[in-house]
């Protein structure tokens, strides 16, 4: 590493295996790397930008602080706190006054905000240059505290990790206050994510009945921030019940026509059918037509994406390439499945059910790594039985054969391939 270390370098980032940092302790020397960073405002004056990968001892983290610290000009710093407990207040507030500062991760909790709180009660602006925030919270009430503090920001990416779940109306709040904080067109990127998801909650406030509406959420939950139109990624990773309809995922998807990246939470088992169906799933994924990884749970045996393929100027979404059902309950009808999936987005190279865990009480009705396996053959054949003139399916990773003119005309792609799925999905029997 001191190698690369000299008076014109501007960005260090330093990563480490998980496993490294936390699994083998004799290969991992903190020490090491707390004289490193101590000697980075003497071998490196024209750093503006650290971060550190993952979570490190405490030590790491305090060389860390003192190095930007000692940076007034520092323009990034994402080094995520380590478990021993959130940032210091004095810290907090020594970042929240570097003007260039545009990227930063916190780790906080509530009475570190509560102390800030006092702290910026003479500095209207803290975080004034602010564009990308990764927060690390106990719980999601205290990042809408944060923001609060904030009054006025321009953020491009927010993402929250959190502790414990949330209920319907935290969320709601959380959304609220990121509407009323951030400016309308310039975020981006938003993730909200609980770790160790699925691991068991001691927290008594976890543990509720799929009755209690404090943990249903719907449209009406996240509607604020439906006010950010320009929205590229959305993850939503939170062990709540979701209550989406397919007006619900319609509107979302004529909101953020944008979207590359799309996942709508990890919903505890519920007993009944999600009541969201081929019908929004692909009107989404034909509505963002640069998505390319869609995540969320929904009625996989619905038979109604017909309606969607029918809809004047349909055009299939070539880009897709990653489509998890979650939890989805599967049928045992791997063939509706891969062709209603081949008819919205043909080039999926990977689906998942990664929402499934082994089930104490007996084996599931359906293996989700099987019927995955048996998607994969299904769609190969369908795509080389109605697509072959289209696509060419060699390992160049060309899309079409260099002598076809449609290599040459987009749009004679499109056409051709939604001239091709209206025909075969117009009748389903038509199917071999």
């Amino acid at each position: 590493m001191p190698l690369f270390l000299g008076p014109h370098l501007k960005t260090l980032a330093i990563g480490f295996g998980q496993d490294c940092v936390w699994g083998n302790p004799n290969a991992y020397q903190p020490d090491l790397l707390c004289s490193v960073l101590e000697a980075l405002p003497y071998n490196c004056p024209s750093l503006t930008e650290l971060e550190i990968y993952p979570r490190h001892h405490f030590s790491v983290l305090q060389a860390a602080a003192e190095l930007s610290m000692a940076c007034d000009d520092i323009e990034g710093y994402y080094v995520k706190a380590s478990w021993c407990g959130a940032m210091q207040d004095d810290f907090v507030d020594d970042l929240s006054k570097k003007r260039r500062l545009r990227k930063v991760w916190l780790g906080l909790d509530a009475d570190t905000v509560a102390s800030v709180s006092s702290l910026w009660a003479a500095n209207p602006y803290p975080f004034s240059s602010l564009s990308i925030l990764g927060i690390d919270v106990p719980r999601l009430g205290v990042c809408t505290a944060f923001l609060k503090l904030l009054r006025h920001c321009r953020l491009f990416s927010i993402a929250v990790e959190i502790h414990h779940p949330p209920r319907a109306t935290e969320l709601y709040d959380f959304f609220d206050t990121l509407r009323l904080c951030c400016s309308r067109e310039t975020l981006h990127v938003f993730t909200l994510d609980q770790h160790d998801i699925h691991q068991h909650c001691e927290d008594p406030d976890c543990e509720s009945d799929a009755s209690d509406s404090d943990h249903r959420v719907g449209l009406a939950e996240i509607e604020p921030v439906l006010h950010f139109p320009h929205l590229r990624l959305f993850i939503l990773h939170v062990p709540l019940f979701g209550n989406f309809l397919d007006e619900d995922i319609v509107r979302m998807a004529d909101t953020w026509p944008g979207l590359i990246n799309f996942r709508l939470m990890n919903a505890r088992k519920l007993a009944s059918q999600s009541p969201i169906t081929w019908k929004g799933v692909g009107y989404m994924v034909t509505r963002c037509p640069q998505l390319t990884d869609i995540r969320l749970t929904f009625d996989t045996a619905s038979n109604n994406v017909d309606e969607i393929v029918r809809l004047p100027g349909f055009r299939p979404n070539h880009w897709l390439r990653f489509f998890d059902v979650l939890d989805s309950t599967l049928s045992d009808d791997a063939e509706h499945f891969a062709r209603s999936l081949v008819a919205i987005a043909p080039r999926v190279v990977l689906v998942e059910a990664s929402g499934w865990t082994e089930d104490p009480d007996g084996p599931l009705p359906v293996d989700p790594y099987a019927f995955c396996e048996q998607l994969e053959i299904i769609m190969c054949r369908l795509r080389k039985m109605y697509m072959s003139d289209i696509y060419d399916l060699d390992e160049t990773g060309d899309t079409f054969p260099i002598s076809s003119p449609l290599r040459h005309n987009p749009l004679t792609l499109f056409i051709t391939a939604g001239d091709e799925i209206v025909k075969h999905t117009s009748e389903w029997s038509a199917w071999p």
